[in-house]
């Protein structure tokens, strides 16, 4: 005859493996062999509500990108605790639902779950991107609070989203703070900093930063040589920015959209039309935002000629314009004197 004892020992042994199972199943994304052990779970009755399955299953919808699913799991859940509540927020946040993951945190503080003390770095980290994401920047203040409570704001991932807090509020003082307690520096912590600084009209402090970057720091990345390519057209510093071209020749990413458009807009705004002609003729698939650059800075410097040309070209390869290649066409024909083709362009469609 079984004892008590064993008959809670049998009951616990499914719910360790099953348990075990669905963190695997979390881990790579196998979210169908998830939801069928999710129904081996209630079709066993072992107890979906209890925290173990729970969590299990809460994380499993949560990694798997069914964050729905995870809120329903732990909206039934009778007993619930740190690792609950921490799933289904950053679930929330990785998935953009910003506006819900607020909702979360507001039912949290009015629960008697001990929100400071459950919270973890990561779970931090989520509220900050969220709060940032959803322009709820006070609330991230608090939060802020919080993490200073924990001694948390040393933590590189909560730098970098405390960093992009003061960034957003345009709070450069509270930003470098922020940076200088993080101890270790991601890219993305050092892209954010150097952003708020260009952001704010802080060019110098943002090209100064850019130089304590290749001096000690992470390798910089495609969008924080985009940025520094924009500051450099802010300063009309076109050698700065050939050398920063230089750069992302070297480190094989001068290729990438993102930064050569860049390159684009800053020789064109430093007015060397010349070189972003080169620039643009040397990009393999220009895309529209290529185009408008080229069409509004040659509209901008005097060759409005050029600029419709390159905006016939622009039609024949099939790129479709958007409204900032309209302006750069109707300005090279204002300034050109060119009413009849500003007639013909203002009823292109």
């Amino acid at each position: 005859m079984q004892t008590t004892e064993d008959i809670k020992l049998d009951d616990m042994r499914p719910r360790f493996a099953y348990a075990s199972i669905l963190r695997v199943c979390a881990q790579t994304g196998n979210l169908e062999l998830g939801r069928m052990i999710h129904g081996l779970v209630l079709t066993n009755g072992l107890g979906v509500r209890k925290v173990l399955l729970a969590n299990a299953l809460i994380q499993m919808y949560s990694k798997c990108g069914r964050v729905g699913q995870a809120r329903l799991v732990f909206d039934y859940s009778q007993e619930l605790d740190g690792v609950s509540w921490n799933s289904v927020i950053t679930g929330y946040v990785q998935s953009g639902m910003n506006s819900e993951m607020m909702r979360l945190l507001v039912k949290m503080h009015r629960s008697k779950v001990g929100f400071s003390s459950y919270a973890s770095n990561v779970t931090f980290s989520a509220i900050i991107k969220g709060c940032n994401a959803c322009q709820e920047y006070e609330y991230g203040k608090q939060m802020h609070a919080h993490i200073c409570k924990r001694n948390l704001q040393y933590d590189e991932f909560i730098g970098s989203s405390l960093v992009e807090l003061y960034s957003l509020l345009g709070s450069i003082k509270d930003g470098m703070k922020c940076f200088s307690s993080t101890t270790k520096r991601d890219i993305i912590t050092w892209t954010s900093i150097i952003m708020a600084h260009a952001q704010s009209g802080e060019f110098e402090g943002a090209l100064s930063l850019f130089c304590r970057l290749l001096e000690s720091g992470p390798k910089p990345d495609e969008f924080t040589i985009s940025i520094m390519l924009s500051v450099c057209a802010d300063l009309a510093a076109a050698r700065s920015g050939e050398q920063i071209q230089g750069y992302a020749i070297k480190s094989g990413i001068d290729k990438l959209i993102v930064v050569h458009n860049s390159l684009l807009s800053m020789y064109a705004r430093c007015g060397d039309i010349d070189s972003a002609r080169l620039a643009f003729e040397s990009t393999d698939s220009p895309d529209v935002v290529s185009w408008s650059v080229m069409i509004c800075g040659s509209a901008q410097h005097g060759r409005s000629r050029d600029a419709l040309s390159l905006f016939e070209l622009m039609k024949d390869h099939q790129i479709a314009p958007n409204h900032i290649t309209f302006l750069g066409v109707l300005t090279a024909c204002s300034h050109g004197g060119l009413v009849e083709e500003g007639l013909k362009n203002s009823s292109y469609n």
